[in-house]
């Protein structure tokens, strides 16, 4: 046991004298003069430059500690003092800076104004306990000290072409996000759009109309969310140049993402043959009853369409309203193709267009098997349709 702890503080001596770097050092590496480099502790260093907009949540490594000696990276602990009255605690992971190992030290944040702050990052080393003391540990001993240097920039104007979208929880989507008019001399141009969940992704711009002096583009983009909630949707544009990169401006929009709803359910009734056009094709009006998952007992109208000779493309296509206590969704149904004046599939798949009442901003998809006796003429015949 003793053997262990004299091993244990020889790698801490170790550690300590090969990761400190001359004060001259730390002196002459302080590009920007930082306003603490005159009361830098010895064995403080000078961090990683942080660039950063105001308003914009991000994630970034602020330091690297260098170390001969890899230890688990939960012996230690780090805190940051962003320098806008904020602290947080830092996440440390295995890294290496060229053939130097080390740790990398990460923070999240968001500064609300622009500005320039002096960051301070405070590492730390649990220490073991002595042999036949107290099992309780011991104070953290400071290893070092960064200073960093954040540079944040103010947004650009924002643009008014922001929208709001709903979107399903689980389910990938790719969508127009918001617009913005520029110059039509802006080229390389990049939109990064911040997604309000922790993700971030590079969108896509599009142009599609001139307006006045200017070219209007559209912002493609597309995110999976987990959770449902409104989320805060910003997309920065931004022009590339030798200069350097230039903002343009910002989007502000807003997704709604919900959890669907389940309408799993059987409902039974009959059905009649209404028009039946070669040209328009054949209209099948649909009248039942049964239950739909979360709406419960329910009734239903509505009508199928199988297509004729100015369909385009050949599938059927229809629209039901299931009502129930509560409030009703109206469904749009899609079938596969089929030839001109087909019947009734025996499969199609639908999704919410519209909702009242208790429903009236629920989603949900799915497939709608279909069992029905041939028609006969305009007499009612029965069928089902069980809900997936």
């Amino acid at each position: 046991m003793i053997r262990e702890r004299h091993f244990f503080i020889e790698q801490l001596e170790s550690r300590t004298l090969l990761s400190v770097s001359p004060e001259s050092a730390l002196v002459a590496n302080a590009v920007e003069a930082l306003p603490a480099v005159q009361s830098l502790l010895p064995g403080a260093s000078i961090g990683i430059r942080i660039h950063a907009r105001a308003g914009v949540p991000f994630t970034k490594e602020v330091a690297f500690y260098a170390s001969p000696v890899l230890d688990a990276p939960d012996l230690y602990t780090a805190t940051i003092d962003w320098g806008d009255g904020t602290v947080s605690q830092a996440t440390l992971t295995y890294g290496s800076q060229g053939n130097t190992p080390g740790y990398e030290i990460t923070g999240s944040h968001v500064y609300a104004d622009p500005g320039r702050f002096t960051v301070t990052t405070v590492l730390s080393l649990s220490s073991s306990p002595v042999v036949g003391a107290s099992d309780a540990p011991a104070s953290p001993t400071i290893v070092t000290t960064f200073f960093s240097r954040a540079i944040v920039r103010p947004l650009p104007p924002v643009s008014p072409g922001g929208v709001t979208l709903t979107e399903t929880t689980g389910q990938s989507f790719t969508a127009d996000i918001g617009s913005i008019t520029l110059p039509p001399s802006d080229t390389n141009l990049t939109a990064t759009i911040y997604w309000g969940d922790g993700v971030t992704s590079q969108g896509q711009l599009s142009p599609i109309a001139a307006i006045g002096n200017g070219i209007q583009y559209e912002v493609i983009g597309g995110n999976t969310y987990t959770q449902a909630g409104t989320y805060p949707v910003r997309i920065l544009i931004d022009e590339l140049s030798a200069s350097g990169e230039v903002q343009l401006g910002v989007i502000h929009s807003h997704i709604i993402v919900q959890t669907p709803i389940s309408l799993t359910g059987t409902i039974t009734g009959t059905y009649r043959l209404g028009f039946d056009n070669p040209i328009r094709g054949e209209e099948y009006s649909f009248t039942g009853a049964g239950t739909a998952g979360d709406l419960g007992a329910v009734t239903l109208t509505g009508s199928i369409t199988t297509p004729g000779t100015i369909t385009t493309p050949l599938d059927a296509t229809g629209r039901i309203t299931l009502t129930s206590a509560d409030g009703s969704v109206t469904l749009e149904l899609t079938g596969p193709p089929e030839s001109i004046l087909g019947p009734i599939p025996g499969t199609m798949t639908y999704k919410i267009i519209s909702g009242t009442g208790a429903y009236f901003d629920d989603t949900a998809s799915g497939t709608i098997t279909i069992t029905a006796a041939p028609p006969d003429g305009g007499t009612p015949v029965p069928f089902t349709f069980v809900i997936s």
